[in-house]
């Protein structure tokens, strides 16, 4: 049986990493999350600016960290794990402007599912309001819904250029990820 990796994406604060371990306290999944791969051995780099020359960083700032996600990846991806949930993004919100990863990215990393989750922007918002334990640029709503347009569009270009499918999945239906879990 081939093991299936499946890219969980979407915005920050769309919920994620809550739907992530829900998911691996009910079914027999490896979920790895692109953020604790990086914060492994302090291989993250910042994104937040810190004067003119963090902004400059933004773009070469992601590469590195790419390059440090996918060595992560396959150090601590479990072969005999029937499916893998990796938690990260397909567009990075930096201070410059948007990132989009490359399709490379996912190739290297063996993804064979994209799973975008998607809210309402609203709701969104609230959520990054409420978590004070992550850094996050400050959007408001409308800002939060170009973010989430622009990922899914992002999105859909890396599952044409690999070929895999993507699917649109809006929170409150998050369980019918279960679908993609072999039995």
């Amino acid at each position: 049986m081939t093991q299936r990796i499946i890219a969980l994406t979407g915005v920050s604060g769309v919920g994620k990493s809550t739907l992530v371990e829900e998911l691996q306290r009910v079914h027999r999944i490896q979920a790895l999350c692109a953020s604790d791969i990086l914060a492994a051995d302090g291989r993250q780099t910042s994104l937040l600016p810190h004067g003119a020359r963090g902004r400059a960083l933004g773009a070469n700032t992601i590469s590195i960290n790419q390059e440090h996600l996918i060595a992560g990846f396959h150090d601590k991806r479990d072969p005999r794990a029937p499916c893998v949930v990796l938690d990260c993004h397909v567009l990075i919100d930096a201070p410059t402007g948007y990132v989009g990863i490359d399709a490379s990215v996912f190739f290297k990393l063996g993804i064979t599912h994209i799973v975008m989750l998607v809210d309402d922007p609203e709701q969104i918002t609230a959520r990054r309001k409420l978590d004070g334990n992550r850094q996050r640029l400050r959007r408001t709503p409308q800002e939060i819904s170009k973010y989430q347009d622009e990922s899914l569009l992002q999105g859909a270009r890396i599952a044409l250029k690999l070929e895999i499918p993507l699917v649109v999945l809006p929170v409150a239906r998050a369980h019918e990820l279960a679908w993609y879990f072999p039995r």
